[in-house]
């Protein structure tokens, strides 16, 4: 009985550790679920930057697209305004000029 005894006490510390050690592993490995989870979520994040960041480029291209488009439209109508001013210029000082 005595033999028995002492071994069950030898055994205890043990046990007690191997009981403090799986709790610390349950631990970790919540931690370990929870750091993936903040992993998982921050790279959601980065891919739906990435994904706003290509819409973004490509709207940015269609702008300047549709920016060139219009100067090649409306540059050749704004020149023949500007030089239409240039002969009004010229005819309004000629005018005044033989008004004197």
């Amino acid at each position: 009985h005595e033999l028995q005894t002492r071994k069950a006490q030898q055994h205890t510390p043990w046990e007690v550790q191997v009981e403090f050690y799986k709790a610390r592993c349950q631990e970790k490995d919540q931690q370990n679920l929870a750091f993936k989870s903040k992993f998982f979520k921050l790279e959601q994040e980065v891919n739906n930057f990435k994904q706003d960041f290509a819409n973004l480029r490509r709207e940015k291209a269609e702008l300047a697209e549709k920016n060139a488009k219009m100067v090649s439209e409306n540059l050749p109508v704004l020149d023949r305004i500007t030089a239409q001013i240039d002969k009004s210029r010229e005819k309004v000082n000629q005018l005044t000029a033989d008004a004197e």
